[in-house]
């Protein structure tokens, strides 16, 4: 089954991010079935949320900008037959807001072999800003 590799998420909590040290951050492997429901199920929330107008309080909430580990990254990369990512955004149970990469194949099909990885940010802003326009 495909493995979403995401950062612990409880509630209306997210992970905050050790910049200094990047291995602090912990991240959690959870086993998905082929159906993706869980991020499905995040993206929709989130196309829902942005279908309307978004009272400012709630707009506030949406992520700015994502960090992904690099190390991460690169094995998302880097697997057999993965030619494109996907970026999406998405809405936690908990309400906030996250995003999420999907490896893509040469068709642009999702890859939903045993062990794919998909990886969820590991922090956002906010809670986790920058001082700038966008952490630039």
């Amino acid at each position: 089954m495909p493995i979403l590799v995401t950062p612990p998420m409880n509630g209306l909590e997210r992970a905050a991010c050790d910049y200094a040290t990047p291995e602090n951050n912990p991240l959690q492997e959870i086993q998905l079935d082929a159906s993706l429901h869980p991020l499905k199920d995040a993206a929709a929330r989130f196309e829902e949320k942005t279908n309307r107008s978004i009272p400012e309080e709630e707009a506030r909430g949406l992520v700015k900008y994502s960090n992904f580990l690099s190390v991460r990254v690169l094995e998302l990369i880097n697997q057999s037959g993965c030619t494109f990512i996907r970026v999406f955004n998405a809405v936690h149970e908990g309400g906030f807001h996250f995003t999420f990469m999907v490896p893509l194949d040469a068709n642009g099909d999702p890859i939903k072999l045993e062990a794919t990885i998909y990886l969820v940010q590991c922090c956002a802003c906010p809670p986790m800003c920058k001082p700038g326009v966008g952490g630039l």
